[in-house]
């Protein structure tokens, strides 16, 4: 006969679907607010006053070879993330995942892999506003959002952050 709480204890994690547009949220709030407050100033700054500038030497007939490439260089810098999303489009496609936490280890399965690391294996594991960061000793990261996991497991991943 079978044992309601063995069977319990056996139950396959629910897969979740990790979305397209989270995945490119979660890039451009990395890409304009990454750790350093110098890279963020760089990134929300830059671009828009490049075209100030070329726009300054075209108005004063200065260099118009400068003014130009400022401007482009200007406009470049802006569109950059969207660029990088465009032709990466296939890495930020939606997903269903099975994520499993547990007291030690984080457990993630997809289409093509499946794999178990222990949170000791994490270089870093970082928590943002709406979802988490884990960085692994090859420096790659994960990004995954809050709601793939549930209250439990957010408290075990919360008591394993390092920041």
């Amino acid at each position: 006969m079978n044992d309601p709480i063995i069977d319990s204890e056996k139950h396959e994690p629910a897969s979740v679907r990790l979305l397209m547009k989270d995945r490119v949220l979660m890039f451009l709030n990395e890409y304009y607010f990454p750790k350093s407050k110098a890279l963020t100033l760089i990134r929300i700054v830059t671009g828009p006053l490049m075209i100030y500038i070329g726009l300054k030497f075209l108005a004063d007939y200065q260099d118009r070879v400068f003014a130009y490439f400022s401007i482009f260089y200007g406009i470049y810098l802006i569109v950059r993330p969207a660029v990088w999303i465009f032709f990466r489009m296939k890495s930020y496609r939606t997903v269903d995942v099975v994520i499993d936490v547990q007291n030690e280890f984080i457990f993630m399965k997809d289409d093509f892999s499946e794999t178990k690391i222990r949170f000791e294996g994490f270089d870093e594991i970082l928590k943002k506003r709406w979802y988490y960061i884990f960085r692994m000793p090859s420096d790659s990261r994960m990004y995954l959002p809050f709601y793939l996991f549930s209250a439990e497991q957010r408290e075990v991943i919360d008591n394993n952050l390092t920041e």
